[in-house]
């Protein structure tokens, strides 16, 4: 019986030290643990709520120890309100950080920062450099998000201090963060001179301490001479200091950055004979780039070449050296560097390497990476006379939403020009021509297909404006059809709106891009308040609740309607903000994706052209 009892106390206190207060989001057990435990996290979505259809999370997460970073990616366990994972810790981690990603790419992340818990040590002490990673998370050093608290920075550099007075790299951070928060930043800097220099003064002299003077007079105070005695200071004295090489590395660049040619040499010599593998792999691409700069194709490709076989899942390069092998006309290793490209570029590697994107942003450069592999192989397929693959691949570029449609356009009419399709040729320049007024050479060309064709070029200009016209009204293709409730719960049907122009705004509450944009269409709404054919819809995959919170604060004057997920699919949605203008017979005229600063302006010339085009035919 005793034991029962013990027993039944014992499930009581951990279901007691799981239990959640409210308004957690995240709750871990045990909540204070040690580096070597197995950790269990709750989560309680306020973002990630369920919709009509079935909602799955993943937890991502980070831990950080003083040698490397390890990232996963694991599916969550339902059970009530509650998902659940667990994670395991090793002796020596010392940060764990995590965020939650659902099936239909919603994200919470903490406003980017993360849910971050310490890991202590087997005495239940803060390991070194925990508050000092929390602080560079905070300041936006460790990541990209979208506001940093330099404050709340300041206060984890300071507890970091406090622990390990030693830990000198904290105090260029410190500083850093201090700087950004002040509005007389030149007193500032003279405080950190003067920090500095009794830190100089009234400590031995160490291999840390003068790599912070170095960071600090050459990146704060611009003292590159002194930077540099420092940097010598610390080659001569410490010769197995594990940051020798990145001193040594930036001396190079500091010193030479001038001089291409010493630059060339001396990163060169610190190639062959360093054995840090980052600044190995860092020195092969800056000569790559620079030899690309001074047009020296061979010496690129032979440094480009280098710094793939550490970084092989750089497609960037790898497309770059694929050009060059066009141009040498060695046909079969460009081929091999495409479908390189092609294998690396797959989600999974892209999340290794950038977990804390949202997965909007991951798609997006997915999709980039294809439409820039996809242009490459077009210009291979061109070289070795496969033109109609040529065409297929930059028309796959173009419906995979390439940022770039009028440059492959113009290269589709190039391929029918060279085989003398001149009616082909003519259809595929005017199309890169009404996308993009300043393709000259397209246009060159028209004038020369114009000519074939027995014409004057008197006659020119008012040819292309109307076939640029026509262009644009036929090449529009019609909108995919969607049903969905506004926050009244009023069913609206896209189709059952012929006659209307209706402009579609797919956004997210938790976008700062979106957020900012949302006075200027607000002003687009009032701009055309005195127009009933004018619609004005935002579509986001957000349940109501959320909406609702958001346009209380933040008043949205477009038609909101709720959990659009279908809808961004059908759009093929790749980020948030995307605009879309779909005229009185249900066709997609203009499509704006990402923020614009004057998307008030392109919106309404937009409406006013449509409004005179249908008050011509109803």
């Amino acid at each position: 019986m005793a034991r029962k009892t013990i027993l039944l106390l014992a499930c009581l206190l951990i279901i007691a030290s799981c239990s959640k207060q409210p308004g957690d989001v995240v709750v871990y057990h045990p909540k204070n643990p040690k580096a070597g435990d197995k950790v269990v996290i709750l989560f309680t979505p306020q973002r990630l709520t369920s919709l009509e259809q079935q909602i799955s999370i993943r937890m991502i997460y980070q831990v950080f120890n003083n040698n490397e970073v390890r990232t996963f990616r694991v599916p969550m366990v339902h059970k009530k309100n509650l998902w659940k994972a667990e994670v395991s810790i090793e002796q020596g981690d010392y940060l764990l950080c995590v965020k939650f990603e659902d099936n239909i790419d919603r994200v919470e992340d903490n406003n980017g920062y993360g849910w971050n818990l310490m890991l202590k040590d087997e005495q239940g002490n803060v390991q070194r450099n925990t508050y000092y990673k929390l602080g560079s998370i905070l300041n936006q050093k460790e990541r990209a998000i979208p506001i940093p608290n330099y404050k709340k920075a300041v206060q984890q550099f300071k507890q970091e201090l406090l622990l390990f007075s030693d830990n000198y790299q904290v105090w260029f951070d410190l500083w850093y963060s201090r700087l950004k928060m002040s509005d007389k930043p030149q007193d500032k800097l003279k405080t950190v001179s003067t920090k500095l220099d009794s830190l100089l003064s009234a400590c031995s002299p160490n291999a840390e301490l003068l790599t912070l003077a170095y960071n600090t007079n050459l990146k704060m105070l611009s003292k590159p001479e002194q930077a540099l005695k420092n940097g010598e200071q610390i080659l001569a004295n410490y010769k197995d200091y594990p940051q020798k090489d990145k001193i040594a590395h930036s001396m190079i660049i500091q010193k030479n950055r001038t001089n291409p040619e010493i630059l060339v040499s001396e990163l060169t010599n610190f190639s062959n004979q360093t054995k840090n593998r980052e600044y190995k792999k860092k020195a092969y691409y800056q000569l790559g780039s620079i030899f690309q700069q001074l047009r020296q194709m061979d010496q690129s490709i032979y440094n480009f070449q280098r710094y793939i076989e550490m970084a092989p899942n750089n497609i960037p390069v790898r497309l770059t050296l694929a050009n060059y092998y066009l141009r040498k006309k060695e046909y079969a290793r460009s081929r091999e560097m495409i479908n390189q490209a092609l294998k690396n570029n797959t989600e999974e590697i892209y999340f290794k390497e950038n977990p804390w994107e949202r997965p909007v942003q991951r798609s997006s450069q997915l999709n980039l990476s294809q439409c820039q592999i996809l242009s490459t192989q077009a210009s291979l397929d061109f070289e070795i006379k496969n033109y109609q693959h040529a065409i297929q691949n930059r028309k796959k570029c173009i419906e995979l939403a390439t940022p770039f449609p009028a440059f492959e356009w113009a290269k589709i009419g190039d391929v029918y020009f060279h085989i003398d399709k001149f009616d082909s040729a003519q259809q595929a320049y005017t199309k890169a021509v009404s996308i993009n007024a300043t393709q000259q050479d397209a246009i060159d060309k028209l004038k020369l297909i114009y000519l074939k064709s027995g014409n004057s070029l008197t006659h020119f200009d008012s040819f292309l404006q109307e076939a640029i016209k026509q262009e644009l009204k036929s090449s529009a293709k019609l909108a995919p059809d969607f049903e969905l409730f506004d926050l009244q719960d009023n069913k609206l049907k896209l189709s059952q709106q012929r006659g209307k122009i209706v402009l579609l705004t797919f956004w997210d509450s938790w976008s700062a891009a979106c957020k900012q944009e949302i006075p200027q269409l607000n002003a687009l709404v009032d701009d055309f308040k005195n127009s009933p054919q004018i619609l004005f819809w935002a579509i986001s995959v957000e349940a109501p609740v959320s909406i609702n919170k958001f346009i209380r604060e933040h008043p949205f004057s477009y038609l909101q309607l709720h959990s659009g997920y279908e809808a961004k699919k059908m759009f093929n949605i790749i980020g948030f903000p995307t605009h879309v203008v779909i005229d009185a017979e249900g066709k997609i005229r203009f499509t704006q994706i990402g923020y614009s600063q004057d998307i008030h302006i392109q919106l309404k010339n937009k409406i006013n052209s449509l409004l005179k085009e249908t008050n011509s035919v109803f």
